[in-house]
């Protein structure tokens, strides 16, 4: 649950808004986050440049080098005017370690921004404030970018439809998530069914479950590459030693390699998917075979691609391991969301929200995948260097299936294997429903706490803590909406509502108004006004509560000294039962 805002923490300023140098500060940070990115990636290579033994340019044209490979981290295409036929090539292959630097970045910016001037410690902000620093920042760091466009020359030159679709929308997407990471999820008070179905999709966990499927599937990718690679390490070490000589290029390969391990690591798992990917035209590397040998096969990440031929059955077994650690982890993530309680069936989901969360999630992992494709591939040249990695489509395609086709089924185990044991203590059960979790950004706190899967949390601990005297609460799913009849209504019912009706904004309340009470608590003949079996009459000895608060019940007003709890002589808590111990709540109604 994100952190509560105090006003002074969310309005530092007398009048609650920015002062109006706000905007300035806004545009400088994303200058100055547009600077940082440069400037790393300029001593990099100048710092290259500097131990090379024989640099074919000179200061220039190291810093030309590490401006392209800033605009290539942003997604930019570039082309290449030098070659041999007199036409472009282009080079959309983006270094996706790369993207990581000016993301970074700007998401500090965003946060540095919004918390400036507040308390220390404090990293939340005013919602209010999120639109107008991502804008600002935005502007300040699309200025910087436009001129390194317009500065960047032969022989590397970016792509100008590119540069101008590309470098704005990694902004603000950027920019976005730092406001998110800072202010919290957009309220949408004017979206109220968009809000609803966010709510919603947030309670069934499917978008938890994706990301945490999809970074399995991507780190079992990962150790798939690096196995292979390991497997070929002689072929890799023959290829390193082929391509330069001397340090500097050596160092140079190797940071170009490590650039492109997250690409290894998407294309490896879109390996062990099965659609695999392409290097070069007419060279598809997917399990069944291999088409033959790379063009590009002399890199040394490439190593172990070449050679071509059939593959042993063995290699797709050990393949097929990223896609199925990919679905075992959302499916966890999805069982532990339907049994939040380990076997408590009050607060689990049925058989159907937990299939409906885990094709969700599916869906989430297909979405994600296919994007992370999108620039994890891409030319480099043209003819066969056109065509260089996984397909988005089929990618994304292929992990919606497995994840449906293997993910729901083992939801459904997972989930009754969690419902297995005895549940736990009443108090555990709410600690651990309780926990917070730092760094999560989730929605408002009173609409977590008016979630379902919150409310059956408190009602199940409330009906542990009490024994018989709470009934249960209706499957999940399966809320009784009919109007409770009169004879079952328990005590006065509030303002603007007649006896036995349940309240219209406790969607949990006509629920349990027509469970089964146990015997001698409320029975069926029981009148709307009469008092319970079993409980004192008002204004007895033993009476205490709403029906007793008077002057002559030690009420404020009677001026007796000694009202409250006897047993704490504190004249300030309100009267409190003899037989719970819990406090009443004053009625309103007289």
């Amino acid at each position: 649950m994100s952190p509560v805002r105090s006003e002074a923490s969310a309005h530092p300023h007398p009048t609650g808004r920015r002062p109006p140098w706000s905007a300035a500060l806004h545009l400088c940070q994303g200058l100055l986050a547009a600077a940082l990115g440069l400037s790393v990636l300029a001593m990099t290579v100048l710092l290259l440049w500097t131990i090379s033994p024989h640099p074919d340019s000179g200061p220039g044209g190291a810093v030309r080098t590490a401006a392209d490979l800033w605009l290539l981290a942003h997604g930019v295409h570039l082309l290449r005017t030098e070659t041999l036929s007199g036409v472009p090539a282009p080079i959309g292959l983006t270094p996706l370690l790369l993207v990581l630097l000016p993301g970074w970045l700007l998401v500090r910016a965003v946060r540095v921004s919004l918390t400036h001037g507040r308390e220390p410690g404090v990293h939340t902000a005013d919602p209010r404030e999120g639109p107008g620093a991502a804008l600002g920042i935005s502007l300040g760091y699309l200025l910087a970018a436009a001129v390194v466009v317009h500065t960047a020359d032969a022989p590397l030159r970016p792509e100008p439809l590119s540069a101008a679709l590309q470098l704005p929308l990694f902004t603000l997407a950027a920019t976005a998530i730092g406001v998110w990471r800072v202010c919290g999820p957009p309220a949408m008070d004017r979206f109220r069914r968009l809000r609803e179905s966010a709510l919603w999709l947030q309670e069934t966990g499917a978008l938890r479950a994706a990301a945490a499927g999809t970074a399995a599937l991507c780190g079992a990718g990962a150790l798939l590459a690096a196995g292979a690679l390991a497997l070929h390490a002689d072929a890799a070490q023959l290829t390193l030693g082929r391509l330069t000589g001397d340090w500097s290029g050596r160092i140079s390969v190797l940071l170009l390699a490590g650039a492109l391990v997250p690409n290894a690591a998407v294309w490896a798992a879109s390996y062990g998917l099965g659609p695999g990917f392409i290097l070069g035209a007419g060279t598809p590397i997917a399990p069944p075979a291999l088409g033959g040998e790379p063009p590009l096969s002399a890199l040394p990440l490439l190593a172990p691609a070449a050679g071509g031929g059939p593959q042993a059955p063995e290699l797709w077994a050990v393949a097929a391991m990223a896609p199925l650690a990919g679905v075992l982890a959302a499916a966890w993530c999805v069982a532990h969301t339907a049994v939040p309680v380990r076997a408590d069936r009050v607060t689990a989901t049925g058989w159907a929200a937990t299939a409906q969360a885990a094709l969700l999630t599916a869906g989430g992992m297909g979405i994600a995948m296919a994007l992370l494709t999108v620039p994890a591939g891409g030319p480099l040249g043209t003819g066969e260097l056109a065509e260089f990695g996984p397909s988005a489509w089929r990618t994304g395609l292929a992990t919606a299936v497995w994840a449906a086709v293997l993910g729901t089924p083992a939801a459904l185990l997972l989930r009754l294997w969690r419902l297995r044991g005895v549940p736990p203590a009443a108090g555990a059960q709410d600690r651990r429903a309780s926990r917070p979790r730092p760094g999560r950004r989730t929605a408002a706190p009173d609409d977590l706490w008016h979630t379902t899967g919150a409310r059956r949390v408190r009602w199940a601990a409330l009906r542990q803590s009490s024994g018989r005297l709470v009934p249960t609460l209706p499957p999940h799913g399966g809320r009784d909406d009919r109007p409770a009849p009169a004879a079952e209504a328990r005590g006065s019912a509030p303002a603007g509502t007649g006896a036995g009706e349940a309240d219209p904004h406790d969607d949990w309340q006509s629920g349990l108004l027509h469970q089964d009470w146990p015997t001698g608590s409320a029975p069926a003949d029981a009148g709307a006004g009469d008092p319970e079996p079993g409980c004192p009459e008002p204004g007895s000895p033993d009476s205490v509560g709403p029906d007793s608060v008077g002057p002559e019940s030690g009420s404020p007003d009677s001026g007796d000294p000694d009202s409250g709890d006897p047993d704490s002589g504190d004249p300030g808590r309100p009267p409190v039962s003899r037989s719970g111990g819990q406090p009443f709540r004053r009625s309103s109604s007289p």
